[in-house]
């Protein structure tokens, strides 16, 4: 979380409950110039999934970057062989925008990625005049 470079942002993830570090999530490849950006998450142990911790995690960070960056658009990529974190991020208002079949080598076979992302003016995200 320390590490300083002016592309990203980093942020531990911690339960509140119990004050555990659950992983850390983060923005890069900041783009002020064409105004968006790219989202990423790692949750762990897996004893600590399934209770909506990535979800949170991704609207937090995507609602950061549209109020205090100002971005327009926040991008993700998902495998298709992650179906639980793709329904997180729907929850969180992503939206699929591409499918790559055969992008990423996952144990001993190629698999589809998918390109999503959420705009400023989702309704997740809309700032109410």
């Amino acid at each position: 979380m320390r590490r300083h470079d002016p592309s990203t942002i980093n942020w531990a993830v911690e339960c509140l409950e119990d004050g555990a570090f659950l992983g850390n999530t983060g923005l890069r490849e900041l783009d002020f110039r064409d105004r968006n950006c790219e989202w990423g998450i790692w949750i762990g142990p897996p004893a600590r999934w399934n209770r909506g911790y990535g979800t949170e995690a991704c609207r937090l960070a995507t609602a950061y970057a549209f109020r205090e960056l100002g971005m327009e658009k926040v991008y993700l990529k998902v495998y298709e062989t992650n179906p639980r974190g793709r329904r997180a991020y729907e929850k969180a208002g992503y939206r699929v925008e591409g499918t790559l079949p055969r992008d990423h080598w996952w144990e001993g076979d190629f698999t589809t990625s998918y390109l999503m992302a959420a705009h400023r003016g989702d309704p997740p995200y809309r700032e109410e005049l």
